[in-house]
């Protein structure tokens, strides 16, 4: 995740390579007597990070107001062997699956399961096989939290 600071780091990190830029010695005081070109360079490369980062597969987080993540598609890290034992115990009465999480927990026969799959050396070549083949979505997911939505007077469905 890159927060707010590595995202500005890596903007003026950006920035310092550009000339006209790069004599000002004191960046607080570059912020206050920018001209519009040095501002739509600095929007610039500010927008071209974040896209770095989302194409590094990197969420982006903007001091919890707003938050830019790729969706990560699911990914099925167990060899046959395991896959079947998983297919298994959901149909076994050794915990209340209707509890959910809760009983997984609790059951000793899934914990037992879960440690031998992290040992397997099938299961993590098969992980690590779908991993690489798997194509990253093309879309983003902006979200906008609650808390500065409500900072701002609106709605949960964007309404003023």
């Amino acid at each position: 995740m890159i927060g707010t600071t590595e995202l500005t780091k890596r903007t003026l990190q950006g920035l310092r390579e550009d000339s006209s830029l790069k004599k000002q010695p004191n960046w607080k005081e570059l912020l206050r007597n920018l001209g519009e070109p040095q501002m739509h360079k600095i929007i610039e490369q500010f927008l071209w990070t974040i896209k770095q980062g989302l194409i590094n597969n990197e969420d982006i987080v903007i001091k919890k107001h707003f938050s830019f993540k790729r969706p990560k598609p699911p990914t099925s890290g167990n060899c046959d062997k395991h896959k079947l034992a998983m297919t298994n115990h959901k149909k076994a009465s050794c915990c209340d699956k209707k509890q959910g999480i809760k009983a997984y927990s609790k059951c000793k026969s899934f914990g037992n399961l879960r440690r031998e799959i992290q040992k397997c050396g099938n299961c993590k070549v098969v992980k690590q096989k779908s991993v690489k083949s798997i194509k990253l979505p093309p879309k983003v997911k902006f979200t906008i939290s609650e808390e500065f939505r409500q900072s701002l007077n609106i709605g949960t469905k964007g309404k003023k």
